[in-house]
């Protein structure tokens, strides 16, 4: 079975007792779909950047299971119709982040790789684009996801600093992982090696704490892959009025 998790966002109005009742259901369609259910995180009320469904915000909450693509398919058919639920997205998560979040208790920024000779971490990051159709003028909204990799002092840094849903800014570069299954399928994916990893501060405020560096080799970019790193290509952007997934 894979690996996967969960967003669903309810209407902030929507009473505990039904947002338990779905939590419930959606964790039995789990189960009878021949997935199992993990965590459950409940990030509580959040404010949207804009408006969803004329809402303005909403109530957040994490699902990690493992199950087969049926599994996926029939939570999120579940997750469609029922009526407390805004949005949601499923995720599935990398079979080495996984394994490593229940081998261990989950770190703050999200989780950390398997041991290696460099400290290395690594979390997802969803953002949002909004914009107006030109044409029927309506706004029209987007998420895109991407995997985050942290090396060295900057990973150990980002595990003790950055939360599950915190607003984050991130510049690095993209880089290409390809491996092969035990199946001998042969799969890639695209990840971005971050060069600097930071808070933003439009809706929070932050204290910072400078670390000394460990090494002679850690340079200003701490969190570069240890090799000869490639020219940086722009990081991915988003509107500063939006606020992440």
């Amino acid at each position: 079975m894979r690996p996967y998790e969960v967003m669903v966002i309810f209407d902030a109005s929507t009473e505990p007792p039904l947002i338990q009742a779905v939590v419930d259901r959606a964790l039995e369609t789990v189960r009878a779909n021949g997935g199992n259910p993990g965590a459950v995180e409940r990030w509580g009320r959040r404010q949207f950047a804009y408006e969803v469904n004329h809402k303005r915000e909403g109530y957040y909450l994490l699902i990690e299971f493992t199950g087969e693509p049926q599994t996926v398919a029939e939570l999120g058919r579940f997750l469609s119709l029922a009526d407390e639920v805004m949005r949601h997205k499923i995720i599935r998560l990398p079979d080495k982040v996984a394994g490593t979040r229940r081998a261990s208790a989950p770190a703050k920024s999200g989780s950390s790789r398997p041991a290696a000779s460099k400290p290395t971490a690594s979390f997802g990051l969803a953002v949002n684009r909004r914009w107006q159709n030109r044409q029927t003028q309506e706004w029209e909204e987007q998420v895109s996801f991407f995997d985050i990799v942290c090396w060295r002092e900057m990973a150990e840094n980002v595990s003790e600093s950055i939360q599950k849903g915190s607003r984050v800014v991130v510049t690095g570069r993209l880089e290409q992982r390809s491996w092969e299954t035990s199946d001998g399928d042969k799969r890639s994916k695209i990840e971005v090696v971050a060069d600097e990893v930071g808070p933003s501060l439009r809706w929070a405020t932050a204290q910072i704490t400078r670390n000394e560096r460990r090494g002679p080799s850690e340079g200003a970019r701490g969190g570069s892959r240890p090799a000869a790193a490639p020219p940086k290509a722009e990081a991915p952007g988003y509107g500063y009025d939006e606020e992440p997934f």
